[in-house]
């Protein structure tokens, strides 16, 4: 009777466990002027993406330490960071085929508009927004159909060998996205640039930590980025199926929580995280300090 009443109390637990898995982040929304555009469509995508629970906490508590980090700094600077980090971040990353030889020309850019604009439903915002602004930056030099012959051009031109290395240069960072993208189906590019974000906001929570200290601060400066919506970081540990010691319980509740913790990252501005003092063992932060 005990142990069949333990097993439906289990079974209850992780029924709940999947809802919670499944919790709504759709409270978390950006409260700040300073946010560029790239930002907020890198965040609206992963609202709207599938996220798995780790994924969802990692995001929450990475947004509130820039929240904290970034509080009261010049507008300026937030959007230069914003901005910067968001490039980088689409643009070096290590779910792009590097070593893919696709050759960039008319014909390539013309596959590309035909195939975002076929399945222009099923793309999500953010993951347009990155080709079509790729297409933005190479279409200077679509004209006089420079993207052709850039090669070839005159070397005493000294205006001519310029934009020649321009091309070059613009080309080695779009190149493997583009390639990826052709490659893709619209669905697998969708996850990869939901992985892009959820990096762009790692990357973005360890510069921020350094950012702040030579930033300006002013009164003026914004409060916070984002308003988070609240999800419970603190790992929940299914009822045993059957009867366990009172120590042998704490040892797996303490097993897991260390474990949420290496999901959650370790980085050198762990100490300011409110996500990890929750989880942590009170008895483990008397030790660390």
């Amino acid at each position: 009777m005990t142990i069949s009443l333990l097993k439906t109390i289990s079974l209850l637990t992780i029924f709940i466990s999947s809802l919670v898995s499944a919790q709504d982040i759709s409270g978390l929304s950006i409260v700040s002027k300073s946010v560029p555009y790239e930002m907020e469509l890198l965040i609206e995508h992963l609202k709207s993406s599938p996220l798995s629970k780790d994924e969802k906490q990692n995001l929450i508590a990475r947004l509130d330490l820039i929240n904290t980090d970034l509080k009261g700094l010049e507008s300026k600077e937030l959007m230069f960071l914003l901005k910067s980090e968001t490039y980088r971040s689409i643009l070096t990353n290590q779910y792009l085929q590097n070593t893919a030889k696709l050759q960039v020309n008319p014909t390539t850019l013309s596959a590309v508009s035909k195939k975002l604009d076929k399945n222009k439903v099923i793309y999500a915002s953010f993951s347009s927004w990155i080709i079509q602004s790729i297409q933005n930056d190479l279409s200077p030099f679509m004209v006089d159909n420079f993207l052709t012959r850039y090669q070839s051009v005159d070397r005493s031109n000294p205006k001519e060998l310029l934009r020649s290395k321009r091309v070059e240069k613009v080309l080695k960072y779009i190149t493997p996205m583009l390639s990826t993208f052709l490659s893709m189906s619209p669905e697998e590019f969708n996850q990869l640039t939901k992985n892009i974000a959820l990096d762009a906001i790692e990357r973005l929570t360890k510069k921020s930590f350094y950012f702040k200290e030579f930033a300006r601060k002013n009164e003026s400066g914004s409060d916070q980025l984002f308003l988070l919506p609240s999800i419970s970081l603190i790992p929940e540990v299914s009822l045993p199926i059957k009867e366990d010691s009172l120590e042998e319980d704490a040892m797996k509740q303490k097993a897991k929580a260390l474990e949420t913790v290496e999901n959650i990252d370790e980085t050198d501005m762990s100490a300011a995280s409110k996500a990890i003092d929750v989880i942590v063992p009170e008895e483990e932060n008397e030790t660390d300090q």
